[in-house]
């Protein structure tokens, strides 16, 4: 399935970061203290602003009004150069009518009134964009179809990442908001074909299997399960959930059947996965990917096993 990376070039949340920006001491106008650094990102209120430093090459996120007059006209004189804009898009555009370009409309469409977060979790601000877009979707008719799926994929965490957003942000469209999310938790966002997924910058795209595989994954990319609902799920639930709905749904006599093999972890968890309305085929991909397996094809069998 083809996957895109949502990169807004109008109303981007955070413009591309630019490795050609000179060096400049940056000054803290309280204590005076400096720090010699690229201008890498800024936010799209301009209230914060990401540092490239000299000395380590670390990135330093720093709020615009603890610097100096002269810094903060600099900051707000900054852009992205095009070049760098361009690059950061290398995928092509998804076909007209494909589901990457539905959920790309809504994103771009749908338009939130009003956020703020003071120190919520990662998943309590996905939850309330998930909410919203549900809510404020008029891009379908049928209410079960409102709406787009997020889904969180990140290594698990001793302390949940967190996310705030302040001062609160206004009439900000839902790919602007989701974008400012992301980089809030170094975060990107890529839009597949049934959902929207976040992954840890630097991470290698989720692989999963096409449709055109084989007869038995072409047949799983047919049924379409209306709800699944996940929470610290173990592997071996998950794929007993799978053929309970598959023999539900499946029209004719070689449904699938999803199965763990010998090599397979049947306690490894999934956290969280909440969506709608996506294929069986799409569900046990990602299930697998992010419990560290593959999935494999073998007559009417997907056969889930360890990379």
């Amino acid at each position: 399935m083809k996957t895109i990376l949502l990169i807004l070039v109008v109303c981007c949340a955070f413009l591309a970061r630019s490795n050609s920006q000179e060096n400049r001491i940056w000054t803290y106008a309280k204590t005076g203290s400096t720090c010699e650094g690229t201008l890498q990102g800024r936010s799209p209120d301009g209230a914060e602003i990401q540092i490239k430093r000299k000395d380590n090459g670390k990135l330093l996120t720093v709020k615009a009004e603890m610097l100096i007059e002269e810094d903060q006209k600099q900051i707000a004189a900054w852009q992205a150069p095009a070049a760098e804009v361009k690059e950061a898009n290398p995928t092509p555009s998804p076909p007209d009518g494909s589901r990457q370009v539905d959920i790309q409309k809504k994103l771009k469409t749908i338009v939130i009134s009003s956020y703020e977060a003071n120190d919520v979790t990662l998943t309590e601000a996905i939850d309330f964009l998930r909410l919203r877009c549900s809510e404020l979707d008029e891009t379908e008719i049928a209410k079960s179809k409102k709406g787009i799926n997020f889904v969180i994929t990140s290594p698990p965490q001793i302390n949940p990442l967190r996310v705030s957003v302040q001062p609160r942000l206004q009439n900000i469209p839902a790919a602007t908001l989701l974008q400012y999310i992301a980089y809030k938790v170094r975060m990107k966002v890529i839009i597949k074909e049934y959902f929207v997924e976040l992954v840890p910058l630097g991470a290698p795209d989720t692989p999963e299997l096409k449709a055109t595989a084989s007869e038995v994954a072409a047949a799983a990319a047919k049924i379409i399960i209306p709800r699944t609902d996940f929470e610290n799920c173990q592997l071996d639930e998950a794929v007993n959930f799978f053929n309970a709905r598959i023999k539900e749904l499946a029209l004719g006599k070689n449904a699938p059947v999803v199965i763990l093999d010998a090599k397979a972890d049947s306690g490894a968890t999934i956290r969280e996965l909440r969506v709608k309305n996506v294929s069986v085929l799409a569900l046990v991909s990602y299930v697998a990917s992010f419990t560290g397996h593959q999935v494999l094809s073998e007559g009417n069998i997907l056969r889930i096993t360890k990379k």
